[in-house]
């Protein structure tokens, strides 16, 4: 029998080992996918975070009364109110309603419970508006407002709501005093830029006598 020469034995040898590695590798390691699934994709891009051009909340409903439009536009106050037991802190809303029945006014409430002191028929909070705009008063000022009719104490209703509004658009920020039942008078800093609001300046009947803020 005529023996194989021996440079063929180690290339038979050499062969047979890349063909072992060859299988290994394809059988242990599968290759990666031309295209990675959805879900791959999505865990590789982070989600898109939250962004807000403007602090002002946009609501609309219809008044069951007239069938009328009613719009409503809160921004949250940058702080809180430090108030004690049985309360507890809270931010304030201040807010803008367009109302068939109301027309337009203003009020600021409490995001929960609180004593506002302020009388059912009349009472003022110092404001100011920031701005650099020049027709904007630069000292504070001061709001007449009122209690609701129902005698809530967490909100009051800006009667001088066409005064309000001459400066309002034209600020980044309205700061308001208010005083609160055994907790002294705090500022409620409010960030108002951006606001897209239709300002009628005609101001509904017996403006002073507000039902509720719901309506």
């Amino acid at each position: 029998m005529k023996k194989s020469p021996a440079w063929a034995i180690v290339f038979g040898l050499i062969c047979a080992a890349i063909a072992v590695v060859w299988i290994v590798d394809t059988t242990v390691t599968p290759k990666p996918s031309a295209r990675p699934s959805a879900s791959i994709a999505a865990s590789a891009v982070p989600a898109p975070l939250p962004h807000r051009s403007t602090p002002w909340t946009y609501t609309e409903r219809v008044d069951p009364m007239t069938d009328g439009k009613v719009t409503i536009a809160c921004t949250t106050s940058t702080n809180e109110v430090v108030l004690t037991l049985p309360y507890h802190n809270v931010t304030a809303e201040l807010c803008l309603r367009d109302s068939p029945r109301h027309g337009q006014e203003a009020w600021i409430q409490l995001d929960g419970a609180g004593q506002i002191l302020c009388d059912i028929e009349y009472c003022s909070i110092p404001v100011r508006f920031g701005s650099t705009d020049k027709i904007v008063p630069k000292d504070a000022t001061s709001l007449s407002v009122v209690g609701p009719a129902d005698q809530s104490t967490n909100i009051i209703f800006i009667k001088d709501y066409n005064f309000m509004m001459l400066f309002l658009p034209r600020s980044s920020t309205l700061t308001a005093e208010v005083r609160f039942y055994q907790n002294g008078a705090q500022d409620l800093v409010f960030p108002v830029s951006g606001l897209k609001w239709e300002w009628r300046s005609s101001m509904p009947p017996n403006r002073h006598k507000h039902a509720s803020h719901n309506g």
